[in-house]
């Protein structure tokens, strides 16, 4: 009886490709539950992270104004408030200032919260103004946006 001889250049010439195509394989499916994950952030509302119903002007303290702001945060990601603030000049709003402000990872409220915050940049006295507030979550590098307006108030 005859001993078969093992030729190795065939086992590897069927391992190696098997080998290969396993690794994209898994690479493959890797990526696209990557992909998944960030269509479903993306394409989630805003109102899964954080929401705010209102902001409005509470008073003039010192040399801040002082807004109260009725919001919830659902989910713990960092945050971006960006708050311009126009002011009528004749029949105008012209822009006055910006007060740019972050926080790394808010506190996740589970029912609706009002909160006063300080406005600290510049604004003159006895005009006509808003705010509008865009408040950004940055989550896994998709931001999330809301925008926000105050009514007109003067400021006194």
């Amino acid at each position: 009886m005859k001993k078969r001889k093992t030729n190795w250049y065939h086992f590897w010439l069927g391992i190696v490709p098997s080998i290969i195509l396993s690794a994209m394989l898994v690479w493959s499916v890797s990526y696209l539950q990557e992909k998944l994950h960030r269509f479903n952030i993306d394409n989630a509302p805003t109102t899964e992270y954080f929401e705010y119903k209102k902001t409005e002007f509470v008073r003039v303290d010192g040399k801040s104004l002082v807004f109260k702001s009725t919001s919830k945060i659902k989910q713990s990601y960092p945050i971006l408030w960006n708050d311009i603030l126009r002011c009528k000049d004749g029949s105008e709003y012209r822009f006055t200032s910006v007060q740019n402000t972050t926080a790394s990872s808010p506190t996740v409220k589970t029912t609706f919260k009002t909160t006063d915050w300080d406005y600290n940049e510049p604004f003159p006295l006895g005009k006509t103004c808003y705010l509008k507030s865009t408040i950004m979550m940055d989550v896994e590098g998709i931001l999330k946006r809301q925008i926000i307006q105050t009514e007109d108030f003067v400021i006194n």
